[in-house]
């Protein structure tokens, strides 16, 4: 698919369009009719693409509907992210007006008629986009009473968030959006429907050529495209579009110019930014990338956000790296997860010191293991079963790797 996306050609300009610059590339194309259609028969569609939610549990999205309660309101996630985690930014940045006309039309789908766009308190730029983008779509008539004289209304608005981690948890992310707290699968006292960003955007393209044309494209089980970023030790960081079921290998060498040191140094990869379960070389020589190819290895793909660790970092190290950052990211989390995780982080760093004594080393991992089990067993939050991923990868994978440093002409 090199240079040909299927639906977010402007990932490759990299150009921040306005609503008619939009128009231009197709976007609100015969809008009208799509509604005229009928929720039913838009359905449909969505029930033929099989496309999936893009996060780390990655349902259905004609199943992720179906429970849902009368007037949902509609929220789109684009909180505070791990590091990593790019894709969704470039596809605000580039694609604004996708994922707006992907919220409507979901909106309309599931009978909803208010919705909220999340955005990270430090993410100044995406909300200014998104606040130009939702007045230009007001001012025209795409956003509001009777949208086009269909009768549909919808309004939606951008809620300047905080800087706290809340994508790990609905339930977190909708409280943090009210205020306080909401009862489950709430908000404001209405049924929730929360989406991710790239979510929303396919949906457009996804109506406009048919669910057949998306379920052809990927795997049986993946279907259609997915935004990958590939950052860390690759030569040139990037973020593009493929279809799923392409080797990791091949698209590192494609995109982003291969592990920085060549292929032999690859050490182990977070296939979904770095609260995911990282996985070690010997699964990635043949890895495909699709939510069945990483979920074999008891991972997820999630938003596609892959970091690379070669030979100059070790397990050891890419572990307090992930736990630098999950260990002391604000989060409204539960007692286990504040004074638990901490703790895990200190006896991690004790492996740092250089004077290590075998016996030392055997009682430290089975003191970390014992722990983050019990973290994750109590936790009552949800917060450990994400942020505790590093720290599994390291007790599982590191002997594989042989947890050591490579000269630095690696670097």
């Amino acid at each position: 698919m090199s240079n040909s996306p299927k639906i977010f050609k402007n990932l490759l300009t990299q150009q921040e369009l306005n609503l008619e610059q939009s128009r231009q590339q197709g976007d609100w194309a015969d809008l009208a009719e799509l509604l005229n259609r009928g929720k039913k028969n838009l359905q449909k569609e969505i029930s033929l693409s099989k496309v999936r939610e893009r996060d780390h549990k990655a349902p259905l999205l004609s199943e992720k509907w179906q429970p849902l309660g009368r007037n949902p309101i509609l929220v789109i996630d684009a909180s505070r992210a791990v590091p990593g985690e790019v894709g969704f930014l470039h596809l605000i940045y580039y694609e604004t007006y996708k994922i707006i006309e992907g919220a409507l039309l979901a909106a309309f789908m599931v009978g909803s008629a208010s919705g909220y766009f999340y955005v990270a308190a430090d993410q100044r730029r995406a909300f200014s986009l998104i606040q130009k983008a939702l007045d230009e779509c007001y001012a025209v008539g795409l956003l509001g009473q009777n949208i086009l004289g269909t009768g549909f209304s919808f309004h939606l608005q951008v809620h300047m968030g905080s800087t706290d981690y809340v994508s790990y948890s609905d339930d977190v992310l909708t409280d943090s959006l009210a205020g306080e707290k909401q009862p489950r699968g709430t908000l404001f006292g209405q049924p929730v429907l929360i989406h991710k960003v790239e979510t929303l955007a396919t949906i457009p393209t996804i109506l406009r050529r048919g669910g057949e044309w998306f379920s052809a494209l990927g795997t049986p089980h993946s279907t259609g495209t997915k935004v990958f970023s590939f950052s860390g030790h690759v030569n040139q960081p990037c973020v593009v579009e493929e279809s799923f079921g392409v080797s990791l290998r091949s698209s590192l060498e494609q995109y982003a110019g291969g592990v920085r040191g060549g292929w032999s140094h690859l050490n182990f990869i977070f296939p979904s930014g770095l609260g995911s379960l990282p996985l070690p070389k010997s699964f990635c020589n043949d890895l495909v990338l699709s939510y069945e190819g990483i979920g074999a290895f008891h991972s997820w793909l999630g938003s596609g956000s892959i970091v690379v660790a070669n030979g100059s970092v070790n397990w050891l190290m890419g572990t307090l790296i992930a736990m630098d950052f999950l260990g002391n990211i604000p989060v409204s989390g539960c007692l286990f997860c504040r004074e638990g995780i901490p703790v895990c982080v200190g006896l991690l760093k004790e492996g740092q010191t250089r004077e290590r004594k075998p016996e030392e080393d055997m009682k430290r991992t089975i003191s970390l293991s014992t722990l983050s089990q019990q973290i994750e067993t109590r936790c009552q939050c949800g917060y450990a079963a994400y942020a505790l991923n590093p720290i599994k990868g390291y007790l599982r994978y590191s002997e594989i790797s042989m947890d050591r440093e490579v000269e630095s002409h690696v670097l």
